[in-house]
């Protein structure tokens, strides 16, 4: 067999006035000046597009609130670095309904780009997408984590998450290319570390056949892990995406940080790998090279993440501050909704939908965790529930 080298970065979004009035200025090249050079050097691009491409005709009024939507221009700028697969099945794939997602998918296409985990035909939205170079064939497989912007919708459009069929995805395909790729929309934002069930599905994929799980969907950068014989990258953060005053208020300072992914597949299996870390200037939404001082800053904050998942007991903490801070931001909608409303105004939501539910089942572990130290108290004059009655 032979050598490819692949490149894989995160989430791309072309959207926010001044990145709409630098492209204009200054052409489609803009968005990825800095880093095409290095894009280009590999022998496989990969990336995932967050934002749903539409045409000029496209009926702005139809569409609701909060759309993540960008103008044909954008696809002149992704047709310059030539990515060969681009995720397409984002929590945002249906902002623009299934006009928007069959809008994707055909501008993906005509730039020789292959979308990845949505498509109009059901079929093909699961399907396998194939790469082939340097006599190897690289298999990729993506899905989308039911959420809450997508629920479960799509009539099938959309390639939904769950472990144990993306298991026998990967044990289907596995057969039929030297190198599998898995690419997963998934999980809380703006988390320093992956939740506990995420790392479980993501070495459970390895176990099953896939050489490389590529992850996104947090807009931070999380760590990498080596697992078996495969690679995992829990989160690539974002790449081309607009940092304003919400995602900064969310995700602090993490939010600007880009990768590139580089890794090695010889012969068909994973070798090295490293990271390319850049800065994304928040206003414009796109990516600067780092100065040394800012690369060995990047390289520390990377290894402080890929020892969360290399720790079960820190990856655990993490996992347990992260469903407390998502609990916190339920809260006043859980409140406002009050005991008669829950079930149809919030409880449907969070305990029945799988990016919610996750951190839910945190809680409740670390609820059980709790009574199983409290439980067992003896007491000669006083009941067991004594020391915890309010």
């Amino acid at each position: 067999m032979g050598r490819v080298t692949l490149a894989a970065v995160g989430d791309i979004s072309f959207c926010g006035n001044l990145m709409m009035e630098r492209i204009a200025a200054e052409g489609a090249g803009f968005p990825f000046e800095h880093v095409i050079a290095s894009l280009k050097a590999a022998d496989v691009r990969f990336g995932n597009q967050e934002s749903v491409l539409t045409p000029a005709d496209f009926p702005a009024d139809k569409l609701p609130g909060r759309a993540l939507q960008s103008p044909d221009v954008a696809a002149a700028s992704l047709a310059l670095v030539g990515f060969d697969v681009m995720h397409a099945a984002s929590n945002h794939v249906l902002d623009c309904g299934s006009r928007g997602l069959a809008s994707t998918c055909a501008r993906l296409r005509a730039m020789g780009t292959q979308p990845l985990g949505a498509d109009p035909d059901p079929a093909e939205a699961r399907a396998m997408r194939v790469v082939e170079r340097n006599g190897l064939r690289i298999g990729f497989l993506g899905y989308l984590e039911p959420c809450n912007w997508v629920l479960r919708g799509g009539g099938g459009k959309v390639s939904l998450f769950d472990p144990a069929g993306a298991c026998a995805d990967i044990a289907r395909c596995r057969g039929h290319v030297d190198t599998l790729v898995v690419s997963l929309h998934a999980d809380l934002e703006f988390r320093l570390g992956p939740s506990v069930p995420r790392v479980k599905a993501c070495r459970a994929m390895v176990e099953a056949g896939a050489d490389l799980v590529l992850c996104h969907h947090p807009h931070v950068p999380q760590g990498i892990e080596r697992w078996g014989g495969g690679l995992i990258a829990y989160s690539l953060g974002n790449f081309v995406f607009p940092c304003g005053t919400y995602l900064r208020n969310c995700g602090g300072p993490h939010v600007t940080r880009a990768t590139i992914l580089h890794v090695d597949l010889v012969d068909g299996r994973v070798g090295p790998f490293r990271r390319e870390s850049f800065r994304i200037d928040p206003d414009e939404g796109r990516p600067y090279p780092l100065t040394a001082d800012g690369r060995a800053e990047a390289d520390a904050h990377h290894a402080m993440l890929d020892a969360i998942v290399a720790d079960p007991d820190r990856l655990r903490e993490v996992w347990y501050e992260s469903c407390q801070v998502y609990l916190k931001t339920a809260w006043p909608q859980i409140v406002k909704a009050g005991p008669e409303g829950f079930v149809d105004q919030v409880g449907w939501r969070l305990l029945a939908l799988d990016e919610n539910a996750n951190w839910v089942a945190g809680i409740l572990e670390m609820a059980r965790r709790r009574y199983a130290g409290n439980s067992r108290g003896d007491f000669e004059f006083t009941r067991p529930n004594s020391p915890f009655e309010v």
